[in-house]
């Protein structure tokens, strides 16, 4: 009765075992298809709590991106009335220095963006808060034209992406908070009317951090209420609140100024029937990268179930009906065409007719073409699936607005089309095959991630329509088929990936994951054969510990070291410090050299950027540091890394340190605090 709590505490081994064995439980495939599928939604949070013991008393410099409605010059004034300096970007044509407060941008122009920074940074005046508001906009309706869809690019997705990589160029490494509020962008509840062109900037919102540890990223979706009403007043307090707070939650919306926060909550799909079934017996189907991996599995087994229609479109040139016998007999077995060209004549075997067609998706006048081909065979078409995609690479630093616009385009662009071609088609569905990395990131696909956020936001537009039933399907990577298998990587990491396959989609599940998704009426559905929770870890978070995964990996495959290239641009100089000496260490397991100098160039060695993610999670974890892998880029040698790691320190006159960026920024905010 003396309520006394006696616990026997496991042994540590004990402990081990058991958290070995939940870990593997969460991370291992489900059973039941029917407990793979996940859907979005809202829930009402809390307002952020503001840390009194420091707002009250640090003067921070906070960049304002300014719209075009005035929220972002209501902050401006908000800002400077608590004492804070608050610097007000505004788009335009030209470079212009207003005042030291005051600029204008191209928000096209990489240089503007270096040009701004440098001239803070002169100023001292280098900022500890970013708050991008470019994506406010007055208009209520979705981009048609493709002009105005680039333009909105340009005051998202790419603008965050040259601001990221010029605060880089700048050397700015201290703790950084960036929040995106954007207007119209996520649904809510439902009645919004979208603009999902926008939803390109959350890939940059969640890859951003997992680039740049130093980076902590929000995005905050609002509608606009009547200028000058209750309802605005009280929005630029909500906004006041969020800015002027430590970043909690890093997906937010505001709707009636009520604070929500997205979450994911599991949905158990049953196998269709045939009253839900949406394919129809010898039923017209258009699929997009038709001759692609997913592609051809569907159709072989529309082909096989429902002898379908089908309307296969790829952007690469493909032999015509009558030239596939030629073409099988002049080459080998193994050519990629003549292996598709088979798959195609075994679909058709099962009683389906086949149109193939070459064209680009982002293309209108192609692609009304392809259609009109479509519908002189065939009559009608009954549904779209739309898999055409391109797999993203390469880290935010190098990365170009045409490179990004390769990978962005299929999706964007291609379904743009797409629903414009098939306006006055009566369909039964448009299905758009999205990705998982739309909702987690990954290291790398800052442009993938910005495509399928599209495709999300797509979808949840589509049902405020009067218009097909539309889902966006985010998929976790398929075994056999798909990006995720196909794409290819250093022979270091394939044993890797194998490994990670295992507890992938099988062809078959996906068909029957899809019929299941296509019986329901959800415009957004995740399908995740392992527990959600493990995928939806810290953005922050992810590159870091995705990367000391693949270390942990492949450290066998690393052992045999091989002779150090000939052809360098660098002689031998062995490290000297026992900082060199750990870095270059890390670099002969990672790269399998035997000797690497401290002149060595990263890159010339034969280091790829997946590698140089190895050596940046490496890195931080041997000196105990964040630094971010664009790093590896401006610093490709062990001398140049070993500098920003441990940082010379050189003595003035005086016989002093002379003091860092940080040190100085450090100082200005003290000074600033004396004065008031």
């Amino acid at each position: 009765f003396e309520r006394q709590r006696f616990w026997i505490e496991p042994s540590s081994a004990s402990a081990q075992v058991l958290q070995s064995q939940a870990i593997a439980t969460l991370t291992s495939k489900k059973s039941d298809i029917a407990d793979w599928f996940y859907v979005p939604c809202w829930k009402y949070a809390l307002s952020p709590v503001r840390d009194k013991s420091t707002t009250t008393s640090k003067s921070s410099i906070y960049l304002i991106f300014q719209d075009e409605i005035g929220l972002g010059n209501q902050l401006v004034n908000k800002l400077i009335q608590e004492g804070h300096i608050a610097i007000a970007i505004k788009a335009g044509e030209a470079f212009t220095q207003i005042s030291d407060r005051s600029y204008i941008i191209n928000p096209s122009q990489p240089e503007h963006y270096d040009l701004m920074l440098t001239t803070l940074h002169q100023l001292n005046q280098t900022p500890d808060l970013i708050v991008h508001l470019w994506s406010v906009t007055s208009e209520n309706e979705s981009a048609k034209e493709r002009d105005a869809i680039a333009k909105t690019q340009e005051l998202g997705f790419y603008s965050l992406l040259y601001l990221t990589q010029s605060l880089a160029r700048q050397g700015i490494t201290d703790s950084l908070q960036m929040q995106v509020i954007s207007s119209n962008m996520q649904s809510v509840n439902g009645e919004e009317t979208l603009q999902p062109e926008k939803a390109t900037l959350l890939g940059t919102c969640k890859v951003i951090p997992q680039e740049y540890p130093n980076i902590h990223c929000q995005s905050i979706d609002i509608t606009v209420p009547k200028c000058g009403s209750w309802q605005a007043d009280k929005l630029v307090d909500c906004l006041w609140q969020e800015i002027t707070s430590p970043i909690a939650e890093s997906i937010v919306a505001y709707r009636s100024n009520r604070r929500q926060i997205q979450t994911y909550e599991p949905m158990r799909f049953k196998s269709p029937t045939i009253d839900t079934s949406r394919f129809k017996e010898r039923g017209v189907y258009l699929i997009t990268g038709g001759l692609g991996g997913i592609g051809l599995v569907i159709a072989a087994y529309l082909a096989k179930t429902f002898q379908a229609r089908l309307v296969l479109v790829g952007r690469s040139t493909f032999p015509k009906r009558e030239d596939w016998n030629h073409w099988l007999n002049a080459h080998e077995a193994e050519n990629s065409v003549s292996q598709k060209i088979r798959k195609l004549q075994a679909i058709e075997s099962f009683g389906a007719e086949i149109l193939v067609a070459n064209a680009d998706i982002a293309d209108f006048e192609l692609m009304t073409e392809v259609i009109s081909q479509a519908k002189n065979r065939f009559g009608v078409i009954n549904g779209v699936i739309h898999t055409a995609g391109v797999a993203g690479g390469g880290i935010i630093q190098q990365k170009n607005a045409l490179e990004a616009d390769k990978v962005i385009a299929p999706k964007l662009y291609g379904t743009i089309v797409l629903d414009k071609v098939l306006q006055n088609m009566p369909l039964d569905f448009f299905a758009v095959y999205s990705s998982m990395t739309s909702i987690v990131g990954g290291f790398g696909q800052v442009d993938y991630c910005a495509a399928n956020a599209f495709l999300d936001a797509f979808a949840h537009h589509k049902l405020t329509q009067p218009s097909p039933f539309t889902v966006s399907i985010n998929w976790g990577a398929w075994q056999e088929v798909g990006m995720a298998a196909q794409t290819e990587i250093p022979l270091y990491l394939k044993e890797a990936r194998q490994e990670d396959l295992k507890q992938g989609i099988l062809s078959l599940e996906g068909i029957e994951a899809f019929n299941r998704i296509l019986s329901n009426n959800f415009p957004q559905v995740l399908v995740s054969p392992q527990d959600l929770g493990i995928s939806l870890k810290p953005a922050d978070q992810g590159a870091i510990t995705e990367t000391s995964q693949i270390t942990d990996k492949v450290p066998q495959i690393t052992r045999t070291l091989h002779p150090r290239p000939a052809q360098l641009n660098s002689t031998y100089v062995a490290p000297s410090n026992e900082t060199e000496k750990a870095i270059a260490n890390i670099w002969q397991q990672i790269l399998g050299i035997e000797k690497v100098g401290i002149y060595d160039n990263f890159f010339e060695l034969g280091g790829d950027s997946l590698q140089g993610a190895q050596v940046i999670a490496r890195l931080n974890q041997e000196f105990n540091t964040k630094i971010a892998a664009y790093n590896l880029y401006v610093a490709p040698t062990v001398s140049s890394i070993s500098e920003i790691i441990c940082p010379v320190q050189e003595e003035s006159d005086d016989s002093e340190k002379a003091p860092s960026r940080g040190d100085l920024r450090r100082e200005r905010k003290m000074q600033r605090k004396r004065e008031r």
